[in-house]
């Protein structure tokens, strides 16, 4: 069966027949991308800004503070909170609770992740000058 035909036969997509019509909807494809690709990026940056501004939060007692506390940092910005903050801020609690997983992904996003090393010993070097042969 074709691709885009379901089970029942009724072709879910209509065939592109002219290469104007091709280049057109590959452009609004590319359009739509871009777009997606900086609202990405949009929310990464805001992200990065709400762990930042919540990891200079100072803890009065030392101790975790609850979530309608650190929820305060809102109204510092002068602003509702959204729900990608909101996130931050449940992370936040969570790493201040002790939770490993929460605190590697704040230092990941705030750009703080360690470099991945691989290390790779005893190359041992291969010639191959024909069919079959293989020398080292």
């Amino acid at each position: 069966m074709p691709r885009g035909t379901p089970k029942n036969g009724v072709r879910s997509i209509t065939p592109i027949t002219t290469s104007e019509k091709a280049r057109e909807l590959g452009r609004l494809g590319g359009v739509r991308s871009g777009e997606v690709r900086r609202e990405k990026a949009r929310q990464r940056k805001e992200m990065k800004s709400t762990l930042e501004t919540l990891l200079t939060m100072s803890l009065k007692t030392g101790k975790a503070q609850s979530i309608d506390d650190i929820q305060a940092f809102a109204k510092i910005q002068n602003k509702n909170i959204s729900v990608n903050e909101a996130i931050a801020v449940r992370v936040v609690q969570r790493a201040l609770n002790g939770d490993l997983k929460a605190f590697e992904l704040i230092r990941d996003t705030i750009g703080e992740k360690p470099a991945d090393n691989l290390r790779i010993e005893d190359i041992t070097p291969v010639i191959i000058k024909g069919e079959g042969d293989i020398l080292e």
